[in-house]
């Protein structure tokens, strides 16, 4: 790689990178070497294949900052910190330089190009936009923005398409003629050339001037050209300079990290323990460490990348390094535990290799297969327990502790355990056990076993899951109640069914066991129980309404309401769903509780309660309370907002209220809310929103707000209920038909935003429930989903996806080409048409001809001058019905053809004509509107043509010399005035040629004051003046007073074309 830089900038760029070089391979050691994590790594955000404002300035609390945007997942117009991203501009984008286009490079020569015009989805399109910055928040809305340096493989050109296919250069790497340009508040393309693939960072200064005073700002912005390199893979070693140590003695690690210039961190881990990190130096890094606990250690060591798009992670195998408290002694770490256990067999474990300390205590973990919690078992040095399935897979270690600190700890080691479970001794049977249940619904449980002898008795038992090791008969608390259903029946209480298991046994007057039941348990579930209609804030003397709802829904159950302030105190009387209340001052702070209960057996079903708030406020103080929401909503349930006004609103105040959900920055008015009461249905995108509301007097005063409620909306884990679905798919499509679909989502969501991807991309730009493209042949077969998003982009639902089917798109590779832009409706006279050549697939090939065919005409000619991917010009009613192609080369190969598009163009107004020989005038009452050459300036001679550069046209330039244009009319309508060769050329000797070949760019040389003349759009050989061309216009409002008009004109011919002296006529119009 080279640097290329202008020498009045070289010295600035080379010193800072030679700053940052410096920082980078500051040489590690062991000072450097630090506890805990490595910083974490930074990724650059890749912005691919979408429309970027990659140049954007903003106003920051005042101040000038270049930045980017673009429109990403998160929302179009995301914006990003410039350095924090790479613009990938993939091989789609390479292009062949034209003939006269030797600023870029020599013609024929490969380039990539980031075009002007729109290059079509998945295609980067980047961008300029100053639109950030508010209207006359700078001085003339102009900003300058300025190439201040340059790196890259090759060079860059940023330009624009100009007249006659020239352009205009803006930035160039390699002239320092072209190195800044100044623009309004607007948002602009422009053409981006790189001439060789590799990364480019390009460092751009804006400059403003605001209340007089200039203000800078500098960015530099990196382009990927070509394939976007990956992260460079890494390898990882670990060494230890000593496998068995003594507690205290130092460990030296050493790791090292390919290739060598991989820069980082490198961290060192004890199993998933950091112990510290050290930065990189040449491949290497070192950490000392004496703090090893005691057993089998596992070291590795872990890369930590500095930028994860240059290289990726790598961790070292590990080593082992045992620890023990004297030299050769025994290794901390459990013993006595088998391979695998067999239901009912017997665990008895210990551990060696450790002497417990004074104040020190041993303790057993258990973590459950498949969780990341460990439940402490029981303390000592031994672990005993019979053998159940519910230890399967079960993760056991030791930890030594000194009062909460743990000062060593073995490893994990894992329990298996084969079923089924069994019993002991006689045989007992437990039946009508489910596997799952709701707390509070009774668990009806039948014991089966012989007939008690003298002396026995039967229990049951309780042991925790899956820390308990021994088994505790039930006490009263949990005792299971009898079933009168049926003999040896129970009721076990499903609240005590939770995380333990049961089992049901016989004993002796002296204990022995008889016979004890396989060890069953259940999964609980809990029930909810949600209060509403609890107001946030109340005043003494009102009264408290509030209901209750339980889910899921059951019959047969008991409420009792209470007053909770430490200890609960129930009111008598309150046994229904819901209650009304008198409030008194001493309520405040206080809490109102209910509990549910089963009302045949009394075992606990849920509780729930809600603190209560009194104010003190003075009375006739205007206040605003809200109506207490419930503890959470369920998808679908109504949600029901009341605001409560005291002192009572009158008829004529109103309401107004506001919510913001998580996504949004602000507070967003509820559209059309002016009551009290309003109902939304509860859906998961409300989850955490925020609403309050506001009253409003009838002269629009504020009177009071609320203070804000949360809703929130759990189904606990359940997906979202909207469902989308998408209308208008055809059949089958042909290659540049529009395809529209529309989304909608039922129920209705209050999320307005939506993305559509097609075949996995996002569809930039298109944000709405509707879709429209044009179909070409690489969607045949594609996929399209519509997502509904919250505003910042986090997705919600999505439709399941529709397929395209593309007529005549041909096998694998087969290349079309349509053309996308024009209008379905008419176009005024004046408007501006573009057109968009669109390949289908996307290939490398960028050498374009447009093609025009009016009517009357036996075939296509082509349009002289227009070869790129986009064409524009102005609508003039004789263009009405001329139909439009472009074709697509390889070399001098036509590769494709696109479909022709017809412009349709309204009929003018009536107004003036005038050629070189003829003055015409209409009169008005109010004034009259006058187009006029001199009599001196009627006649127009060319030079000779000449052949031009490529030598293949006969071309000869010239000027138009002045029109007039004059408009006395009061009422101001503007005015356009164009001109034409209807008639064509022709030669003495009979030889003729169209008016299309000659072309014109037209220039204001003079207006009146306010007149608001604007030149028309260069139109160049080919599409010429065989129709109407504009050649300036006054919009309404302006026009009025006289202006002098000019136009260099252009004449390019065939080399078949007879030689001699042609003469035609050029007509010109103003309506």
């Amino acid at each position: 790689m080279r640097i290329r830089s202008r020498p009045r900038r070289r010295a600035a760029v080379l010193a800072v990178l030679t700053a940052a070089t410096a920082v980078v391979l500051a040489p590690a050691s062991t000072a450097t070497a630090a506890d805990g994590p490595a910083p974490p790594p930074r990724e650059h955000r890749i912005i691919a294949g979408v429309h970027t404002d990659a140049v954007s300035t903003f106003l920051d609390d005042g101040r000038l900052t270049l930045a980017s945007k673009a429109d990403v997942a998160e929302g179009n117009g995301t914006r990003f910190v410039a350095e924090d991203v790479r613009f990938h501009l993939a091989d789609d984008a390479k292009a062949t330089v034209p003939a006269g286009y030797d600023f870029i490079a020599p013609a024929g020569r490969e380039v990539w190009i980031a075009p002007e015009s729109n290059p079509g989805a998945g295609r980067l399109w980047p961008g300029f936009s100053t639109e950030s910055v508010p209207a006359g928040a700078i001085e003339g809305n102009q900003t300058t923005l300025t190439l201040t340096g340059f790196e890259g493989p090759g060079s860059l050109e940023l330009f624009t398409a100009a007249g006659f296919g020239g352009s205009r250069r803006l930035w160039s790497s390699d002239d320092d003629a072209f190195t800044a340009f100044t623009i309004g508040r607007t948002h602009m393309h422009a053409n981006w050339a790189f001439t060789a693939p590799g990364s480019y960072h390009i460092s751009v200064r804006a400059a403003v001037t605001v209340a007089g005073q200039q203000q800078t700002a500098d960015a530099t912005y990196t382009f990927v050209v070509g394939g976007l390199p990956a992260a460079t893979g890494t390898a990882t070693s670990l060494t230890a300079s000593a496998t068995s140590v003594v507690t205290g003695d130092n460990v030296r690690l050493d790791a090292t990290v390919t290739p060598a210039d991989a820069t980082g961190y490198v961290e060192f881990l004890d199993g998933d323990t950091v112990l510290g990190h050290t930065a990189v130096s040449a491949g290497r890094a070192s950490f000392d460490v004496t703090t090893l606990p005691l057993g089998s250690r596992s070291l590795t060591a872990r890369y930590v990348p500095h930028l994860l798009n240059e290289f990726g992670r790598s961790t070292s195998a590990p080593v082992t390094v045992t620890v023990t408290e004297q030299a050769g002694g025994d290794v901390f770490a459990i013993t006595g535990l088998a391979d695998r256990y067999q239901a009912g067999e017997q665990i008895d474990l210990r551990f060696t290799g450790v002497t417990l300390g004074d104040g020190h205590q041993a303790y057993w973990l258990v973590r459950p297969a498949g969780q990341s919690t460990d439940y402490y078992s029981v303390a000592g040095e031994r672990y005993t327990r019979d053998a159940t399935v519910s230890l399967d897979g079960a993760q056991m270690k030791v930890q030594i502790l000194a009062g909460d600190k743990v000062v060593q700890e073995t490893g994990y080691r894992t329990l298996k355990v084969d079923g089924p479970d069994i019993g002991v001794g006689e045989s007992i049977t437990l039946t009508g056990l489910r596997d799952s249940y709701h707390v509070g619904d009774p668990a009806r449980v039948s014991v089966g076993h012989r007939a008690l002898a003298d002396g026995e008795r039967g229990r049951w038992l309780i042991r925790s899951v899956p820390g308990g090791t021994a088994w505790e008969e039930v006490g009263e608390w949990a005792l299971p109640k009898l079933d009168p259903s049926g003999p040896n029946a129970y009721l076990i209480d499903t609240l005590w069914l939770n995380q333990n298991e049961w089992a049901y046994e016989i004993v002796t007057a002296d204990g022995t066991v008889v016979g004890r039941s396989v060890a069953v348990t259940a999964e609980v579930t809990n029930r909810e129980l949600l209060l509403s209609g609890v107001r946030t804030v109340y005043r003494a003397g009102d009264t408290l309404a509030a209901t209750s709802g339980l889910y899921p829904v059951r019959d047969g159950v008991a409420y009792e309401w209470g007053i909770a302030s430490g200890e609960w105190t129930p009111i008598p009387g309150a046994d229904s769903p819901s209650i009304e209340l008198p409030v008194t001052s001493d309520l405040d702070g206080k809490s109102l509780y209910l509990s549910v209960t089963d009302a045949a057996t009394g075992f606990h079903v849920a509780g729930a309660q809600q603190e209560l708030r009194v104010t003190d406020a003075a009375p006739g103080e205007q206040l605003l309370f809200l109506e207490s929401l419930a503890g959470h909503y369920h998808q679908g349930y109504p949600i029901r907002l009341h605001a409560f006004a005291d002192p009572v609103a009158s008829d004529t105040d109103t309401y107004r209220w506001l919510w913001k959900r998580p996504d949004q920055a602000d507070f967003v008015v509820m559209d059309k809310v002016t009551t009290a009461s309003h109902e939304v249905r509860a859906e998961q995108a409300l989850d955490g929103t925020l609403v309050r509301a506001e009253l409003y007097s009838a002269g629009g005063t504020l009177l009071s707000t609320s203070e804000p409620a949360t809703i929130h909306v759990d189904d606990h884990g359940a997906a979202p209920r909207e469902k989308v679905t998408l209308d208008g798919l055809a059949d089958s499509y042909r290659v540049g038909d529009e395809v529209k679909l529309s989304a909608s989502v039922t129920p209705a969501s209050v999320l307005a935003r939506w993305e559509w991807y097609l075949n996995g991309q996002l569809v930039a730009g298109q944000n709405g429930p509707g879709l429209s493209l044009a179909a070409a042949a690489e969607h045949d077969g594609a996929a399209v989903v519509a997502r509904l998003t919250f505003d910042d982009g986090r997705r919600y639902v999505e439709s399941a996806p529709v397929t395209l089917h593309i007529d005549g798109s041909g096998g694998p590779g087969e290349l079309a080409l349509s053309v996308s832009g024009m209008s379905d409706g008419e176009y005024q006279p004046g408007d501006a048409v573009t057109l968009q050549a669109v390949q289908s697939p996307q290939g490398p090939l960028a050498a374009y001809q447009w093609f025009a065919k009016r009517t009357g005409d036996s075939g296509f000619a082509p349009i002289e001058g227009e070869t790129a991917a986009s064409y524009g010009f102005t609508a003039t009613r004789e263009l009405n019905d001329t139909q439009y192609l472009v074709k697509l080369y390889d070399g001098q190969t036509v590769k494709a053809v696109s479909e022709p598009v017809t412009v349709k163009v309204a009929p003018a107004t009536p107004g003036s004509a005038a050629s070189k020989s003829v003055t015409a005038t209409i009169s008005e009452s109010d004034g009259a509107l006058v187009i006029s050459v001199d009599p001196a300036d009627r006649d127009i001679t060319l030079p000779a043509a000449v052949l031009n550069g490529a030598g293949d046209r006969w071309e000869s330039t010239g000027a138009l010399k002045p029109v007039t244009v004059t408009d006395t009319r009061a009422g101001r309508p503007g005015w356009a005035a164009s001109g034409q060769v209807p008639d064509g050329f022709r030669s003495p000797d009979g030889g003729t040629f169209t008016g299309a070949h000659l072309g014109w760019t037209p220039t204001v040389v003079q207006q009146s004051d306010g007149q608001g003349v604007v030149a028309g759009r260069a139109t160049a050989p080919g599409v010429g003046l065989g129709t109407g061309a504009p050649l300036a216009t006054a919009p309404g409002g302006s026009g009025r007073g006289t202006a002098r008009l000019d136009a260099e004109l252009r004449l390019s011919v065939p080399t078949d074309t007879a030689a001699g002296t042609y003469t035609g006529t050029l007509t010109l119009t103003a309506i």
